[in-house]
């Protein structure tokens, strides 16, 4: 009896570490950065100076693709987790930034449960796994003694850079 209930209690135990499931899903609202994105086997590389986020909240996602920024809605159900009605802004970029932003929406769309693992929000669906880290705050500056640099003069339709 007392080695059952051992058994027992260590059941339990390994049952609770296993992230969100079989227990409350984690809260995803907040903003995100894609840290690593696995289509089936393969890891999709982020491309050079550009990144991916992800803001949760009051029923809608939206963020940066890469090039583009993107917002839509989202159903959540203990673990589940879908995104839908996705739509974003048109601008092109380079055409590695461009593969990268379409392998991203395209797992975004195909997520289908949220858990969380080692600090990190984990969004899963068939053949896809997207594991984003809390986006750091921007820090806030006063507009009155902080040194401003200009980096960008627009004049009509024309941008001068310094």
């Amino acid at each position: 009896p007392a080695l059952a209930g051992l058994l027992l209690a260590a059941g339990v135990l390994a049952a609770g570490c296993g992230g969100a499931a079989g227990g409350a899903a984690p809260d995803p609202t907040g903003e995100w950065e894609l840290v690593e994105l696995w289509d089936g086997d393969t890891v999709v590389p982020p491309p050079p100076g550009a990144r991916a986020t992800l803001t949760v909240s009051d029923g809608t996602v939206g963020g940066t693709s890469y090039c583009n920024e993107y917002g839509g809605g989202y159903r959540l159900s203990g673990d589940s987790f879908a995104v839908e009605d996705v739509g974003g802004t048109e601008r092109g970029c380079a055409p590695e930034v461009m593969a990268a932003e379409t392998a991203y929406l395209e797992a975004l769309g195909a997520v289908e449960r949220l858990g969380s693992r080692d600090g990190y929000l984990v969004l899963t669906g068939p053949d896809v796994e997207m594991r984003f880290r809390p986006l750091a705050p921007v820090p806030t500056s006063e507009l009155t003694g902080t040194e401003w640099t200009l980096e960008t003069l627009l004049e009509g339709e024309v941008a001068s850079s310094t």
